[in-house]
């Protein structure tokens, strides 16, 4: 199967576990206060990533660079905490639709905090996305939810984080990058758990499981798709989560999904790809710029002998040049790298 079909299957599958997980959160919220929710959901999700990072455990856990993991883990927690109590509270249908908006606030924190440079086209397609939250939430018109401002501020703590993840990819592996999340937001959760504790009973360690489990499997199937195509191809098919949410939030919920929530939601969404699209064509020209830079240098070196000079390209070329960690796609993810 071509990998660009096995990316939009996966990409497909992980919006339908995301969607599930939403459904199970909201099922979880009924009878535990969100703080439990948060912790078992790191808890189960820690263990299940034990197996994947004990074989180098030590190599996992060498950084430099420990404070923008904390903040990295900082962001992720609030995040976590925002996108469950907006589950809880606010249909599911406008909290996927706000999330679409991640993407809108990373690049921004790429500009302000990376010092990136983005032309009028881009900043064009940051507007627009805005209007698409602006629909969505219709202030002036509905009252503001204290569920839909969580899930805004959701999409602000996931750009931070993806920001943290950018300029720690530079130099961490990216499985530092996940275990230090789990380890930093572990004692957090479960001080703050402490003030609601009670003991699960079976229906709730059953539900609990599957949330911490269930988010882990859809990361990592996620991560998958976006390494085997550009976000750009396979943002448009995110658009299945907010279906197969308003769909389940319909039958468990009663919830009804309305036609200005998904025109905002695709507007949100459609200018996502846009930036998505235009960061891989500039991330590109920039590679092959570099890569004619150096050529040009060799050439000079070897006395203009092109025959001498391309055997060391080649050798550039191979995938030591252009490492695939599974953090570099994290920055165009629509919303979903640290609530599920």
């Amino acid at each position: 199967m071509p990998a660009s079909l096995q990316a939009i299957g996966l990409k497909v599958l992980s919006a339908a576990i995301f969607a599930g997980l939403w459904v199970l959160i909201r099922l979880a919220s009924e009878t535990l206060p969100p703080p439990l929710i948060v912790f078992y959901r790191t808890l189960f999700g820690l263990t299940f990533m034990i197996p994947f990072f004990a074989h180098r455990a030590r190599t996992t856990l060498s950084t430099r660079r420990l404070p923008l993991h904390l903040l990295r883990a900082a962001s992720g927690v609030l995040a976590m905490y925002c996108t469950f109590y907006a589950v809880a509270l606010a249909p599911l249908a406008n909290v996927v639709a706000i999330s679409y908006a991640t993407p809108l606030f990373a690049t921004l924190a790429a500009v302000f905090v990376l010092g990136e440079v983005i032309r009028s086209r881009r900043m064009v397609a940051l507007a627009i996305g805005f209007v698409g939250v602006l629909v969505v939430l219709r202030p002036g018109i509905d009252t503001l939810s204290a569920g839909e401002l969580a899930a805004l501020a959701s999409a602000v703590m996931v750009a931070i984080s993806l920001t943290c993840i950018k300029l720690l990819a530079r130099t961490e592996r990216s499985e530092t990058i996940v275990l230090f999340s789990f380890l930093f937001a572990l004692p957090v959760n479960f001080a703050v758990a402490l003030f609601f504790w009670r003991w699960p009973n079976p229906e709730e360690w059953l539900l609990l499981a599957a949330i911490g489990i269930g988010a882990n499997i859809g990361q990592m199937t996620m991560t998958r798709a976006f390494s085997l195509a550009d976000a750009s191809a396979l943002l448009p098919f995110d658009f299945v989560r907010l279906v197969l949410a308003a769909g389940l939030a319909a039958i468990f919920f009663g919830e009804r999904l309305d036609a200005l929530t998904v025109i905002g939601a695709g507007v949100i969404l459609a200018s996502s790809v846009y930036l998505a699209h235009r960061e891989a064509q500039l991330a590109r020209r920039e590679r092959e710029a570099a890569a004619n830079s150096s050529q040009e240098g060799r050439n000079r070196k070897d006395g203009g002998n092109p025959e001498k000079a391309a055997q060391p390209a080649a050798e550039e070329s191979g995938p030591t040049a252009v490492p695939s960690t599974g953090v570099e796609v994290a920055p165009t993810l629509p919303g979903l790298t640290e609530t599920r």
